[in-house]
C-alpha cells in the first residue's frame, strides 16, 4: 500500500467529532502529499472537521478536542494560528 492510497484510506471525522488535538503539521502534510486538486479533498475535511466558519463576531470557531468545547478565532487572529501552507502544480 503506498503513503498515498493510506492518506485516501483514513477517515477524517466531521466538525466536533475529533479526539486529537488540531496538528498544523498533519495539515501540512495532506496538503504536501496532494499529486493534484482532488487529492485536496482529505486537507480540506481535515481542515473542516476542527473549524467552522463565524459571522458575528466575524472568525471561526476551532473545536478543541482537549478541553471538548469550541474556542472563537477572531478573523484578524487566524492567520497566527494556521500559517500559509502553498502547492503549485504544473501541467
Amino acid at each position: 500500500m503506498t503513503t498515498q492510497t493510506s492518506t485516501q484510506a483514513q477517515v477524517i471525522p466531521k466538525f466536533g467529532e475529533q479526539k486529537k488535538a488540531f496538528s498544523i503539521d498533519k495539515l501540512k502534510r495532506l496538503v504536501n502529499a496532494a499529486k493534484s486538486m482532488s487529492d485536496f479533498d482529505q486537507a480540506k475535511r481535515y481542515l473542516c472537521s476542527y473549524f467552522i466558519p463565524c459571522s458575528n463576531p466575524h472568525g471561526v470557531f476551532m473545536w478543541r478536542s482537549e478541553i471538548k468545547n469550541l474556542e472563537h478565532i477572531l478573523d484578524k487572529n487566524i492567520s497566527k494560528l494556521i500559517c500559509s501552507i502553498t502547492k503549485v502544480f504544473y501541467t
